[in-house]
């Protein structure tokens, strides 16, 4: 049982470089072959383009749940002779992907904006690592930051679900939000 706490730990760190690489790359293959404005001229709104590109981040975050099971499934049987815990093992990955929506919109929003994904870059990877310890903060206030959100919806902390529902309400906001600012920006 050791080995799990270790685990989770490091699948919430990748789970959120995930989610800043894919958006960096998602937005950055759009800014070096100028093609937001071929892409932007289609009949179709320009708020769906934007949430289109939120859903497929959260669809591979989904498929890296299911990568996760896995290895940790493959990790726990090299390890020890117990039983599985499954619940904690399939809810925990899934959670820090649903926890995580928040930090979704907001690296794609910054990924878009920035034409140089550097500051976008260094933004997540400062957030993905500061995760790891803002969860353990006794400030409220800190517990607001959207990167705080996967540390407190693990099982392992009291009162976990309110957090998951947090940040799904914060996340869909911070989605339309970033939609409808894209829809209204204009790009080169």
């Amino acid at each position: 049982m050791r080995v799990l706490p270790s685990c989770i730990c490091l699948s919430r760190l990748f789970f959120l470089l995930g989610i800043t690489i894919l958006a960096s790359i998602m937005a950055g293959t759009e800014h070096e072959t100028k093609a937001w404005k071929q892409l932007l001229a289609m009949p179709i709104p320009k708020g769906s383009i934007y949430l289109a590109n939120l859903l497929w981040i959260f669809i591979l975050q989904l498929c890296t749940v299911a990568i996760t099971v896995v290895g940790m499934c493959i990790i726990w049987f090299l390890y020890t002779s117990e039983p599985l815990p499954w619940k904690i093992l399939i809810l925990q990955p899934l959670f820090v992907c649903l926890s995580s929506l928040p930090m979704m919109a907001i690296q794609l929003w910054f990924s878009t904006v920035f034409s140089n994904q550097a500051l976008p870059l260094a933004i997540g990877i400062f957030g993905s690592i500061s995760s790891l310890f803002l969860a353990r903060s006794r400030s409220f206030i800190i517990h607001l930051l959207p990167w705080s959100y996967p540390a407190l919806s693990s099982q392992l902390i009291p009162g976990h679900v309110q957090w998951i529902w947090i940040s799904l309400g914060v996340g869909l906001l911070l989605s339309v939000l970033g939609a409808f600012m894209f829809a209204r920006r204009e790009f080169e």
